[in-house]
Parts: C-alpha cells; structure tokens; sequence
C-alpha cells in the first residue's frame, strides 16, 4: 500500500482499516488503496483524495475518491459530514452537476469518526480565484454565469414537497421571508461577537487589576 501525506502526520494509521470496510461494504475480493493525499482548504472538514483499485464485486475498477471527514473545528450552521452526504444524493438524483456520493459510514471504528466517500471531480471552485481569472472575461464569463443559473434552477426543483426531501428534515421549513430571517440572524452573529468582545474585555481588565495587585504586594 503505497500512502503519501501532504502534512507531516502519516495517512497510514488513519486508513489502515478502510480497504478491508469498503471490500465488505462492495462484495469486493480486495481494495487496493494506492495513493491517499491531504486536500488544502475545508475549514470545518477535512478532505482525503484517494485513488484505490478494487478487484472484484460491482465495484470492481480503478477509482478516483475524495473522502471527506469533519475536522477538529466546526461551525455551529454547518452541516456534518452525514447530513451533507444526505443532501449530495438529493441533489444528484436531481441532475444537479456535483459529485456522485458513493458511501456513507457512521461507524467510528473504521477511521475514528463518520465519513463520506464522493468521485473526485478535476476544476476549480474557488471564488477568489474563478473571479480573477482572465480565461473568464467576456463570453466565457457568460457561459458560466447562464450555467450557473441553470444549475441553480434545477436545484430548486428539490421544494420541501418533493419525494426526494422526505430525508432532508435536518434541514427545517424554509422561513416565510427568507430575507428578514438572513437580516435577524446576522444581526444575532454581531450581537454575539460583541458579547464575545465585551467578556474579553472585561477578563483582561480583571487579570491587569491582579498582576497589580500582586505587584504591590511585593
């Protein structure tokens, strides 16, 4: 098994377990994983790419994977890694352009924590850069807006009625006004970081009047 690491801790341990759970999971008579390498970004997740070979079953066949697992830091809006995987097969099933899900496992014995399987897709998501990029001006740019909007469109077919979202209930009802809901809960975020603010505020205070209470004592 040949394993590389883009950070200094080893892969090896971590996934040590995974090609005997997916040749379980695929009635497969081996999995090879070949390579396995640490994706940069994904703050609240961490992101995997394998390439694995599986002999035998309906899996049978070279692969190209992203694993994806949360990460030590999480936000309190964001969705797990089950949730996410829930909502990736609605929105394939759908049509919508984004990675076939392959695999969910809830079971921490596996690797520590649950995680996803996904194919791995060649491009680039990344905002600040697709914004920047001179290959985008004019019609390209275009192109990619009206595909964007074209995925947009049949993403909403997914509505709280559809067949698809009886599964999605993690979710919650959409707000009769969206935009006074996205107003109330920005303006919560302020409050809380200046709450956050005020409490840091106030403990520095305190250990300022220690230190120098303790100095006068000397």
């Amino acid at each position: 098994m040949n394993i590389h690491a883009a950070s200094p801790v080893s892969l090896d341990n971590r996934l040590a377990r995974l090609p005997g759970y997916l040749c379980r999971c695929w009635s497969a008579d081996n999995v090879a994983l070949n390579t396995a390498n640490r994706l940069s970004g994904g703050a609240i997740q961490e992101n995997i790419a394998l390439d694995i070979t599986v002999t035998g079953g309906p899996m049978a066949g070279e692969h190209a994977l992203v694993l994806r697992t949360d990460a030590p830091s999480s936000v309190s809006v964001s969705l797990d890694r089950l949730q996410e995987f829930r909502v990736l097969q609605a929105a394939y099933s759908i049509g919508v352009i984004v990675p076939e899900p392959v695999l969910a496992c809830d079971d921490d014995a596996v690797l520590g924590q649950p995680f996803v399987l996904m194919r791995r897709i060649d491009g680039m998501a990344v905002g600040r850069k697709l914004v920047r990029d001179s290959a985008l001006a004019g019609q390209a740019g275009d192109d990619l807006a009206a595909a964007l909007g074209q995925q947009l469109a049949c993403l909403h077919q997914l509505h709280p009625a559809h067949e698809l979202a009886a599964d999605l209930g993690f979710l919650g009802s959409p707000p009769a006004n969206p935009m006074a809901a996205r107003i109330a809960l920005y303006r919560r975020y302020l409050d809380e970081l200046l709450q956050r603010r005020v409490h840091t505020t106030l403990a520095q205070q305190i250990r300022q009047r220690r230190l120098q209470r303790a100095a006068d004592d000397l």
